[in-house]
């Protein structure tokens, strides 16, 4: 019989396994926005054009062992030039 923390490991290494398909070369990153989707944290991608951040979050948000941690999820993407009501309305 596995015991919660082996379920668990096992459950988190399948979702981490399933987002480095489609991000490669960022693991530190992608656990760390899994660590903080886990603990109910929220999160905030930087970097470069094109290295993967909006497939990284999107992935995050909608793998279903991440879907059934929360009773309500928010998706706001937020480019420049951006407007910070609107981005407050949207959320």
């Amino acid at each position: 019989m596995q015991t919660n923390n082996s379920i668990y490991t096992h459950t988190i290494n399948q979702i981490l396994s399933e987002i480095k398909k489609a991000v490669i070369g960022k693991d530190q990153i992608i656990a760390k926005v899994l660590l903080a989707i886990l603990c109910k944290g929220h999160v905030l991608i930087e970097d470069i054009p094109g290295v993967g951040k909006t497939t990284l979050a999107q992935l995050a948000n909608n793998d279903e062992k991440v879907k059934n941690c929360f009773h309500t999820r928010i998706w706001v993407c937020v480019s420049e030039p951006f407007v910070q009501i609107a981005v407050a309305k949207a959320i």
